[in-house]
C-alpha cells in the first residue's frame, strides 16, 4: 500500500520452497520495486526472529477452603518462564484477589485464573483453577442425649421420619457432608416439608424447645412452621390440626445461624398441641431463589445453650494473629478462656475476656495473640458458665513462617531527626538493633527483650550526617537488613 507503512513477517519456509535450501551462511539481501529506477522506498526493522514459545504451566491448585478461613497466598504455578504473575476471581462473592493474596467471601466455586507475562523466549500464558468453598461444620450440639428428641443430628440418635422433602415441596435436597458432618443441603428453596406421620408421630409435649442450625449464602428471611395432625394423625380430618410458622431472627449470611426456639413462641402461634406432630415445613425468601444448609433439628426439654456461637476466626496480622469471634445468644456465661496449642493437643490458656452474661442479640470479641510460633498455631475457646461448666469451641489454625516473625519495619524514609521502628515479635530472650553506617560501623544499637515485642522504639538521628545507613534487626538466628536514608 502506498503512503503508509506495509510490515511483512515472511515466513523463512516461503523462501525455502523459492529456493534457499539453506540458511546457514546468509550473505546478501536484495531490494527492488517497479518501476524501475524511479521507486522511493523507507524501509525499517529488518531482523530474522522466531516466535516467543508459549510457556509451560503447570501445578496450579487451591485447597477447598472453609468459610471464615483467613486470607491465605497463592501457590504460584510451576513454569518455565521467568514472567511475573498476576491472578484474577470470576467470582467475588465467593473470594476476592489482591495481588497474590485470596480473602474468602462467601461459598460457592469461583476459576482463579493465572496470568503470566511474557519474558526473555517466552509469550504470556494463562492457566486456570477452580477454588471452591464450602461452609464449616454445623456447631455441635452439647445439650444431653437424655433430654432430645433428634430428627437429624450426627450427635443424637435420629427418630425415624418419612422424608425431608415431600413430593410437594419446592426445593431441591442434597444430603451432604461437611468436614465428615452429614448435613441437609436445599436450594432452589422456596418451600420444603419434611414430615414423620403414622407410627413416627412425635410427641414433643414434654420438650421445651425447638431448635435447628442454618447456613445461608443468601437468603434474606427463614421460617420453621410446626404441624400437628391431631389424635387421629390425618391432616385436614377432624378439625384437630394446629400449626404456627415462625420466621427465624436474626439471620445471618455465609455464617451458621443457630436457633433454640422456646416451644412457647409456636404455642402463641397457634400450635396449641404438640403431641402428635407429623411435618416440618421450611420456607426461605428468595422465594425459589434460596439456598440453606440445615443441621441439628431437635426438640429438648433442657435450657437454653449457654451461648450461641456464631463463628471463631483465627487472622494472621503481620506479625500476630487476631482472634475474632461472635454470639448470637448467650445466658449465664461467665466468658471465655482463649486457649493456644503448637501441636494441637497440648492446649494453654493465653487471654480471658469476659462474656456479657445474657443476651439474645449479637455480640462480637477479639483479642490478640502477640506471640504466635513458627509453624501451626492451634485456638479454641472455652466458654465457661458461672457454675463453672465448660464448653469448647472448634479449632482454628494460624501458619506462620520464620518470615513472618521477623519482620519490622520502620518510618519515615528518609528520615531527619527521629527514625521510629516498629519490633516484630521476639521469639528468644533478645533480639537487637543496629543502626551502621556504610562502613559497617554501628551508630545506634539498641537491644529488646521479650516484653519489647510488637513495640514501637525510636532512634534519635538528630545529630547524625546525611547520608544512607543500613538499619539491622537480628532475632535469635534470624536477621533483616533494610536500607535508610537520612537527610
Amino acid at each position: 500500500t502506498q503512503n503508509g507503512w506495509n510490515s511483512y513477517n515472511i515466513p523463512l519456509a516461503d523462501f525455502v520452497a523459492g529456493g534457499l535450501s539453506t540458511r546457514a551462511h546468509l550473505a546478501q539481501m536484495i531490494f527492488s520495486a517497479a518501476p524501475a529506477g524511479g521507486a522511493t522506498a523507507y524501509v525499517d526493522n529488518v531482523y530474522f526472529y522466531n516466535v516467543p514459545n508459549a510457556p509451560s504451566l503447570s501445578n496450579f491448585s487451591i485447597p477447598t477452603q472453609v468459610m471464615g478461613t483467613a486470607s491465605f497466598t497463592i501457590t504460584a504455578p510451576t513454569s518455565n518462564s521467568t514472567g511475573a504473575f498476576t491472578y484474577s476471581s470470576s467470582n467475588t462473592s465467593v473470594a476476592t484477589i489482591a495481588g497474590n493474596t485470596i480473602t474468602i467471601t462467601g461459598i460457592g466455586t469461583s476459576v482463579i485464573t493465572a496470568n503470566q507475562a511474557a519474558a526473555g523466549a517466552y509469550s504470556a500464558g494463562m492457566i486456570t483453577t477452580t477454588l471452591t468453598v464450602t461452609p464449616a461444620a454445623a456447631p455441635t450440639p452439647i445439650v444431653a442425649a437424655a433430654n432430645v428428641i433428634s430428627l437429624f443430628s450426627n450427635a443424637y440418635t435420629n427418630v425415624p421420619t418419612d422424608t425431608w422433602r415431600t413430593s410437594w415441596s419446592q426445593a431441591t435436597l442434597a444430603d451432604v457432608q461437611i468436614a465428615g458432618n452429614d448435613t441437609k443441603l436445599y436450594t432452589n428453596l422456596n418451600f420444603v416439608g419434611v414430615e414423620f406421620t403414622g407410627a413416627n408421630t412425635i410427641n414433643a409435649t414434654s420438650m421445651q424447645y425447638y431448635h435447628v442450625d442454618v447456613f445461608t449464602p443468601n437468603a434474606t428471611i427463614f421460617r420453621v412452621k410446626l404441624v400437628d395432625f391431631g389424635a387421629d394423625g390425618v391432616f385436614s380430618n377432624g378439625g384437630d390440626d394446629r400449626e404456627a410458622e415462625l420466621v427465624v431472627s436474626p439471620l445471618t449470611q455465609n455464617g451458621w445461624n443457630s436457633y433454640n426456639i422456646p416451644l412457647a413462641d409456636f404455642v402463641a402461634g397457634g400450635l396449641s398441641t404438640r403431641a402428635h406432630l407429623a411435618q416440618m415445613i421450611f420456607s426461605a425468601a428468595p422465594a425459589g431463589g434460596a439456598t440453606a444448609y440445615v443441621d441439628n433439628v431437635y426438640f429438648s426439654n433442657a435450657s437454653v445453650l449457654p451461648i450461641s456461637l456464631f463463628n471463631f476466626i483465627a487472622i494472621k496480622n503481620k506479625n500476630i494473629t487476631t482472634l475474632n469471634w461472635a454470639t448470637l445468644t448467650e445466658a449465664n456465661n461467665k466468658g471465655f478462656a482463649i486457649e493456644k496449642s503448637t501441636d494441637g493437643v497440648n492446649f494453654s490458656t493465653i487471654d480471658f475476656v469476659n462474656g456479657v452474661g445474657n443476651s439474645n442479640s449479637k455480640n462480637n470479641y477479639a483479642t490478640i495473640d502477640k506471640a504466635p510460633k513458627i509453624g501451626l498455631n492451634y485456638y479454641r475457646l472455652k466458654q465457661i458458665d458461672v457454675d463453672g461448666r465448660f464448653t469448647y469451641s472448634s479449632i482454628a489454625t494460624v501458619k506462620f513462617e520464620k518470615t513472618d516473625l521477623t519482620n519490622f519495619s520502620f518510618f519515615p524514609n528518609p528520615a531527619k531527626e527521629i527514625l521510629k521502628i516498629n519490633v516484630g515479635v521476639i521469639e528468644n530472650e533478645n533480639a537487637t538493633i543496629k543502626l551502621m553506617n556504610t562502613l559497617g560501623q554501628t551508630v545506634i544499637s539498641k537491644t529488646i527483650n521479650k516484653s519489647g515485642s510488637t513495640s514501637v522504639i525510636s532512634f534519635d538521628i538528630s545529630t547524625m550526617a546525611s547520608g544512607i545507613y543500613y538499619l539491622e534487626f537480628k532475632n535469635g538466628s534470624n536477621s533483616s537488613v533494610e536500607k535508610v536514608v537520612i537527610n
